[in-house]
């Protein structure tokens, strides 16, 4: 038999005679998915030695619509750099970026999101474009908001999808997003 590519009824790329998970509906769906969340994700470097910056993100809440999804968070910025002005770290972004990917995939193959509970799959940002006219100075009732694009297999539990990811309309990125399932589905 051949293996003819065809699209299941989630918008996957996948290969005809490869089972998959039944996966959830990504249509634009009227009433968004609202996950709580209460973590932080925090990223800590320095450029000089011995003056350290650090930033955590608060995630207050995801929501998902179909392809899109947003979260919200506040966010706190503590430098030993002389005048460095409080703001959004566009690596911080990126890192939540990931997270956000997993929770989507988590939602989009049928897992149950668990932020303490067993990795369900592994995430690498790839191709990663930044646009960034100003800085956030914002630190309360954030949002980040990710458009993720058709997700294409590329072999067995291996997959790629492009990402768009704007934060208060002031940092852009565009990331492709290779990921790789390492869990079980609740739906196999």
């Amino acid at each position: 038999m051949s293996l003819q590519e065809s699209k299941n009824s989630a918008g996957i790329n996948q290969k005809s005679n490869i089972s998959k998970p039944n996966l959830t509906n990504t249509g634009l769906d009227t009433h968004p998915i609202i996950i709580p969340e209460s973590s932080e994700s925090k990223l800590i470097f320095n450029v000089l030695p011995g003056k350290p910056v650090q930033e955590t993100l608060y995630i207050k809440e995801y929501r998902i619509m179909g392809n899109y999804m947003e979260a919200l968070y506040d966010r706190e910025y503590v430098s030993s750099m002389k005048r460095s002005p409080d703001h959004l770290i566009f690596l911080t972004a990126l890192i939540h970026i990931q997270k956000m990917a997993y929770v989507y995939v988590c939602h989009r193959f049928g897992f149950t999101y668990e932020p303490n509970g067993v990795e369900q799959a592994k995430f690498w940002p790839t191709k990663i474009q930044v646009e960034m006219n100003q800085l956030v100075r914002k630190n309360s009732g954030l949002i980040q908001k990710v458009w993720f694009s058709e997700i294409r297999e590329r072999y067995e539990n291996a997959y790629i999808m492009d990402i768009q990811s704007d934060n208060e309309g002031i940092i852009k990125m565009s990331v492709e997003m290779p990921f790789f399932i390492i869990g079980n589905s609740s739906n196999e």
